[in-house]
């Protein structure tokens, strides 16, 4: 079986629970990337910040928009930190966690990408497109 360490894309890249919003949104578009785990001053994972974390904060949250009730100027987040906005702690995955395994994360949690951790540190992440990759290729 394969391994989310065979799949997974290492380092990760990571943020500081500290960062600005707008610090968060400039490497997540910088990176293409959707989602990045949230680390503390010890590089140990508390979280993970997404796009999708970001759009509600700007915009006061998907409801208010699809009622037309969003702000009409988009908050600004250089005042705000990743950490009021992130997600709490998500499951994880191990190194030697299976592929099949991962995927039954992300369908639990709703998650686009899983961290891959070694105790408390991030040394990779799965996205939904390392999994689909691996399972069309039939080397799940």
């Amino acid at each position: 079986m394969t391994s989310a360490a065979e799949i997974m894309t290492a380092p990760a890249w990571t943020i500081g629970c500290d960062a600005s919003l707008d610090d968060a949104l400039a490497l997540l578009e910088r990176l293409s990337i959707t989602t990045m785990p949230v680390v503390d001053e010890r590089q140990a994972l508390v979280g993970l910040i997404s796009d999708m974390d970001l759009l509600r904060e700007r915009t006061g949250g998907l409801r208010a928009v699809a009622r037309g009730c969003a702000p009409a100027v988009v908050r600004p987040g250089a005042c705000r930190r990743v950490a009021e906005v992130m997600s709490g702690l998500p499951l994880v995955a191990a190194p030697g966690t299976t592929v099949a395994e991962v995927a039954a994360i992300m369908l639990q949690q709703g998650l686009r990408t899983v961290p891959v951790v070694a105790g408390d540190r991030v040394v990779g992440v799965v996205s939904r497109g390392d999994v689909l990759a691996t399972l069309l290729t039939g080397t799940a």
